[in-house]
């Protein structure tokens, strides 16, 4: 605790320390806290202004990131359906060819037809060149 003693000393040297301060050096003290915070504040709004770039340029990465997922989503979605459509012309890759299998089959079958058929007609008209050359042979 503070005595009374020390109380009065100390009140003593206040009250010269008052009197002591040049009111140039107060001017000069003031001008330089003005000076300071000035200063200070420009540093705030130079703070304010980089953390605004910085928020914006977080909107934009996120906005980036957001259509980056969707276009993966996307690329997922369309491998998904060109497997499925790999699938599918495998599939009918293996029909065609049963197909053109049995088409092979059908033209052999159709030549093997016609070929009858020629032969057929062929042996209608040895008959009928026979029958005429027997008519002929036969009438006097």
């Amino acid at each position: 605790m503070s005595t009374p003693a020390s109380a009065q000393s100390r009140r003593a040297r206040d009250a010269t320390n008052d009197t002591a301060i040049n009111p140039a050096e107060l001017l000069d003290i003031m001008s330089d806290l003005v000076t300071e915070v000035h200063r200070l504040r420009a540093l705030l709004n130079k703070q304010d202004e980089v953390m605004q770039a910085k928020e914006e340029e977080k909107g934009k990465l996120e906005k980036i990131i957001k259509a980056l997922r969707q276009q993966e989503t996307l690329a997922y979605k369309r491998e998904e359906e060109i497997k499925d459509l790999r699938t599918q012309l495998d599939a009918a890759s293996i029909k065609s060819e049963r197909l053109s299998m049995q088409l092979a089959s059908l033209q052999a079958t159709n030549t093997s037809e016609d070929n009858i058929e020629r032969l057929s007609n062929v042996l209608e008209k040895i008959n009928l060149a026979k029958d005429e050359d027997v008519h002929a042979c036969s009438s006097p």
